[in-house]
């Protein structure tokens, strides 16, 4: 017997099967849009931030326009140890630097008084390489000037890692705790770079 053709049922049938697709689309699209809104408080409650790296003055520790990932709630408990990348603002910015100096801790920087630059060249100097650097330099005072500088309660002194191309607390002075924003997550920590294999031939170059 020939199939008999119901027009009308066929139209019922499609439509019935449009709107249980349009409801199935319309549960999942609030299904990912819950999701993404619980993604978005969890994020904003959590203690993590991602930044981007501007500039070279802390190579080799962060690399330029790579990104890096900042804990914000550490620092509620405990004041920023020596070692430690932290992120804080100044003069409108955010800036990405390492703490080389703890309240009250007193550090010396190495000066050039006859550099003529905007900003006169001056490293921090490692502890260990104090004394060595002032008998280097004893019967060169004109070449560098020893500076010293005591970092205040409340303030910690922090330096680009490439000091070489860092604006820093050696220009805008100690940076106050209450200002730094979060501790950047890395594997290990860094010292303040060695100065005495480039200042030996700085010297040798002085006394020619």
């Amino acid at each position: 017997m020939a199939c008999e053709y119901k027009p009308d049922v066929l139209r019922s049938s499609s439509f019935r099967l449009a709107c249980e697709n349009n409801k199935t689309g319309n549960v999942r699209l609030i299904a990912v849009v819950a999701m993404l809104g619980l993604v978005a408080i969890g994020w904003r409650m959590s203690p993590y931030r991602f930044g981007i790296v501007v500039g070279d003055s802390m190579m080799p520790s962060l690399k330029p326009n790579h990104p890096f990932l900042m804990e914000i709630r550490s620092y509620k408990h405990y004041p920023p140890a020596k070692g430690d990348v932290v992120v804080f603002e100044w003069n409108g910015e955010m800036c990405v630097k390492r703490v080389v100096g703890s309240p009250g801790e007193i550090l010396w920087l190495l000066e050039y008084p006859k550099d003529n630059s905007p900003l006169h060249t001056r490293y921090v100097i490692p502890t260990s390489e104090l004394d060595q650097l002032q008998e280097l330099y004893g019967k060169l005072p004109n070449v560098v000037k020893f500076k010293k500088v005591r970092v205040p309660q409340g303030c910690v002194y922090v330096v680009g890692d490439a000091q070489g191309l860092s604006l820093d607390s050696r220009y805008f002075g100690p940076v106050e705790t209450e200002k730094i924003i979060g501790r950047v997550l890395l594997p290990t920590t860094r010292k303040i770079p060695s100065l005495i294999g480039r200042e030996q031939i700085t010297a040798e170059n002085s006394r020619t």
